[in-house]
């Protein structure tokens, strides 16, 4: 068995498991895309529907006053 046949025994090797790590960062993708988790920023939608929801009840409960109220809300858009 020459160098040669080790050489591309080893190229495979390394092709083979970057393949794998390819498709198991692909899973990982397409499951927080299909779950919807992350990283917890948001870009509104039901996240901003749900933060607006939790101001309204933290106003309603005296948590915070009339102006922070307003401030926090201009802020979320």
């Amino acid at each position: 068995m020459g160098i040669g046949m080790m050489t591309f025994g080893l190229w495979m090797m390394l092709l083979g498991l970057l393949v794998l790590v390819g498709v198991v960062a692909l899973g990982v993708w397409v499951a927080i895309r299909l779950t919807g988790t992350g990283t917890g920023t948001g870009t509104g939608g039901e996240s901003g529907e749900e933060a607006r929801k939790i101001l309204d009840q933290r106003l309603a409960r005296g948590e915070i006053d009339h102006e922070e109220y307003r401030r926090i809300r201009r802020e979320l858009g």
